[in-house]
């Protein structure tokens, strides 16, 4: 693989380059969403579920137009269905098909470590990541009030592991056991408590 131009220069002389290497890796997210829903819009959006990060890359367009409703047969609907059930029931037997680094055609060395990044960097970076695990059908869980800084790298730590990619459903993924002691997001931001006394 490719050494990332960042990897190459020493931290205090990179800023530059930094910059660059982010608004490339920026360009290149969208550009792996723009193609997942080109072949596959969201769950959620083909749902009608509003997201902060179900918002389409420039380029792509709905293939029918907004006053359009397209006419699904029952046959088509019970088949959307089957699709579905079928795709929960491969997931439920964890055939997972590699880590969500590989699903997205991507390979963790490409992201830098926070000490690298400015404060503005790791927000955008957190936010396209954040889009990108939403083009694919995947939801964190997470406290809204949660700074990048803490989600950035729980988000690339999670990649690591297998995942299974849906077409015809959603998985929502969590952090933590919403138990206070042990919140990866600090007891400041943690909303656990929230939760339980409901």
């Amino acid at each position: 693989m490719i050494t990332p131009e960042y990897q190459k220069q020493e931290p205090h002389k990179n800023t530059q380059a930094m910059e660059k290497y982010i608004q490339q890796l920026l360009y290149d997210l969208e550009q792996i969403m723009l193609q997942r829903w080109r072949a596959c819009p969201p769950h959620y959006f083909q749902a009608g579920m509003p997201s902060p990060f179900l918002m389409p890359s420039e380029g792509w367009e709905e293939e029918a137009g907004e006053d359009v409703e397209a006419e699904v047969s029952e046959a088509e609907s019970d088949l959307d269905f089957d699709l579905t059930i079928a795709e929960m029931e491969r997931w439920l037997e964890c055939e997972h098909e590699g880590s969500m680094f590989s699903a997205f055609g991507l390979e963790p060395e490409q992201f830098p470590p926070l000490d690298r990044l400015s404060d503005e960097q790791v927000e955008g970076l957190t936010f396209a990541l954040l889009r990108l695990w939403e083009s694919f059908n995947f939801s964190a869980s997470f406290p809204n009030k949660t700074p990048a800084r803490i989600l950035y790298p729980l988000l690339l730590e999670r990649m690591l592991e297998g995942c299974m990619v849906l077409d015809d459903g959603h998985i929502g993924i969590e952090f933590c056991e919403y138990d206070p002691a042990t919140c990866p997001f600090e007891m400041t931001y943690c909303d656990c408590r929230e939760f339980m006394t409901r």
